[in-house]
C-alpha cells in the first residue's frame, strides 16, 4: 500500500532527496530561462529597433532555433554514445553566459550578424543541456520511479518557463515605462504602457525623430537587461554542475521492464550463492 501511495502522488516529492535530482531539477529550468527568454525577447528587438512585421522579427529567430534544435540532437547522441554527462552541463553553461553578456551590449546600432552570433552562442550552450535532464534523471532512479522522475523534471520545465516569462516580461514592461515616462514626461501613461506592451503602435508613429529615438533607446535597453536572467541561469548551470558527479552513465533500454530487472538481479543472486 505504501509503495502505490508513492507512485500514484501527483508530484514525487520524494525525489528532492536526491541532491543530484535537486541539481537536475535547477539546471532544467535555467535550461528553460536561457531558451525562452531569447525566444520571446530577440523578436521584441527586431519589431522596435528595426521596425519589423512580426513576421519579418520571426524569421531573424531562425538561427537561434536552427542551431538549439542541432545542439539537442548531437546532445542526445554523443551524450547516448558516451555516457558522460557533467562536461555537458558545464559546457552549456560557460556558452550561455557568454552570448548572453554579449547580448547585455546590445544597441540600436548593433549589426544584425553580431546579434545572430550572441544569440547562436546560448542556442547552442542551451541545447547541449536543456533535454538532458530527462534520460539523466530517468538512469538515476529505479525502474518503478522513471515516470517519477520523467514528471519531476516535466515539472521543472514547465515551471520555469513559466517564471521565466512572467519575470522577464515584468521587467521589461516596467523599466521601458518608467525609461520612456523620464524621456518624455509629457506623454500619458496609458500611452506609453500601450506603447510598451504593443497594444498602440500608432504611439510611435506621432512621435519626432528625437523623441522617437530617445523611446526606441529605452526599449532596447530595457531589453538588454532582459538578459541578465540569461547571464544568471548560464553562471548557475556553470557552477552548479562541478557538483555533478563524474560517472559514466549506461542507460537501459526503454523495453526493459521492472519484471525483467528482478530476474537479472535474482539470477545474479544465485551465481554468487554457487
Amino acid at each position: 500500500m505504501h509503495r502505490h501511495r508513492q507512485d500514484s502522488t501527483s508530484f514525487p516529492i520524494e525525489l528532492f532527496k536526491s541532491y543530484e535530482m535537486c541539481i537536475l531539477f535547477a539546471l532544467t529550468a535555467a535550461s528553460i530561462t536561457s531558451c525562452f527568454v531569447p525566444i520571446y525577447f530577440l523578436p521584441l528587438y527586431y519589431q522596435f529597433a528595426l521596425n519589423n512585421s512580426a513576421l519579418e522579427a520571426a524569421v531573424h529567430l531562425l538561427p537561434f532555433v536552427f542551431v538549439l534544435v542541432t545542439a539537442v540532437i548531437l546532445n542526445g547522441v554523443l551524450m547516448g554514445k558516451f555516457g558522460y554527462y557533467m562536461p555537458w552541463y558545464l559546457c552549456g553553461g560557460v556558452l550561455v553566459v557568454i552570448g548572453s553578456a554579449l547580448m547585455y551590449t546590445i544597441d540600436l546600432d548593433t549589426s544584425d550578424s553580431k546579434i545572430y552570433g550572441y544569440s547562436v552562442l546560448i542556442a547552442l550552450g542551451t541545447g547541449f543541456f536543456s533535454q538532458a535532464s530527462f534520460p539523466i534523471a530517468q538512469a538515476k532512479v529505479g525502474p518503478h520511479q522513471i515516470s517519477a522522475a520523467t514528471g519531476f523534471i516535466g515539472s521543472a520545465q514547465v515551471g520555469g518557463m513559466a517564471i521565466a516569462l512572467s519575470v522577464s516580461n515584468a521587467i521589461f514592461l516596467n523599466e521601458a515605462t518608467t525609461k520612456i515616462s523620464a524621456a518624455l514626461p509629457n506623454a500619458h501613461p496609458e500611452s506609453v504602457r500601450a506603447a510598451v506592451s504593443g497594444a498602440d503602435g500608432a504611439f510611435l508613429q506621432t512621435l519626432s525623430g528625437d523623441d522617437r529615438n530617445k523611446v526606441l533607446n529605452a526599449i532596447v535597453d530595457s531589453i538588454r537587461n532582459v538578459f541578465i536572467m540569461v547571464i544568471v541561469a548560464g553562471v548557475l548551470t556553470v557552477c552548479t554542475s562541478v557538483f555533478m558527479k563524474r560517472d559514466k552513465l549506461f542507460i537501459e533500454p526503454a523495453a526493459t521492464t521492472e519484471a525483467e530487472t528482478e530476474k537479472k538481479a535474482d539470477e545474479e543472486k544465485v551465481k554468487e550463492t554457487t
